[in-house]
Formats: C-alpha cells, sequence, structure tokens
C-alpha cells in the first residue's frame, strides 16, 4: 500500500507480491504538500527560503534523462531512440546530434514550459 498514511511498505515488501507498484496519487500529494508549504511561508511570513531546498530545474531534467529514470526513458528507447541522442536533449542548443528540426521542437516545447505560446520564431523554425 503506497501513498496510505501510516500503512506503507518499503518496494522489497511490496517487490514479494505485485507486479507494478503505482505512485501517481503519492507523489502529486508530495508535490502538493511542497508547493502549499511554500506558498504558506510566502503569504504568512513574506519570504522564499523554499528555494534553498528546491532543485535547480538542471536537476530535474538531469533526473528525468538517466537511464533507468521512469517513464521517457523506456519510451524513448523502445521507439528505438539511441540513448546518445537522448541525453543529447540535456543540452539540445548545443548538440551536434539533433537536427534543426529537432532543435526547433524542443524550443517550441521549453517556450511552452515557461508558460509562454511558441513565438512567431519557433514557428518558423
Amino acid at each position: 500500500m503506497v501513498g496510505i498514511k501510516g500503512k506503507s511498505f518499503t518496494v522489497a515488501a511490496l517487490a514479494a507480491g505485485v507486479k507494478r507498484i503505482s505512485l501517481a496519487t503519492s507523489l502529486y500529494r508530495a508535490a502538493m504538500t511542497g508547493l502549499l508549504n511554500a506558498a504558506k511561508e510566502v503569504r504568512e511570513h513574506g519570504t522564499f527560503g523554499y528555494i534553498d531546498t528546491s532543485l535547480a530545474t538542471t536537476e530535474m531534467n538531469a533526473f528525468f534523462l538517466e537511464e533507468g529514470a521512469p517513464q521517457h526513458w523506456r519510451v524513448a528507447t523502445t521507439a528505438g531512440i539511441p540513448p546518445e541522442d537522448i541525453q543529447a536533449v540535456r543540452d539540445w542548443r548545443n548538440s551536434e546530434r539533433l537536427t534543426p528540426a529537432d532543435r526547433a521542437i524542443l524550443a517550441a516545447t521549453d517556450e511552452c514550459l515557461d508558460g509562454k505560446s511558441i513565438s512567431d520564431a519557433a514557428w518558423t523554425r
């Protein structure tokens, strides 16, 4: 049982009897707890101390692009994308492995993730 307060098991204990462990709701609640704690700090104290314990974007990206990291790595390698190409996404602006089309897609993706719409320049690429 993952994600139930006071009734959690280790991965090793679960592996003895289950084929798949779903973490979706428990990870969501953990993330939302961090978000709410940060928002409360700003609202109640006017401080931004949560930044000191936050991961940098580069650290998060590195985690999700590492071999063995969950979904994205498995999907990409199953689709036949070489690991070197997947890792090239980490520094896609400077990578010689990626095509201009790859870079255009990644630029548009970054713009969306930054909360913007896709710029005319990105559409032209």
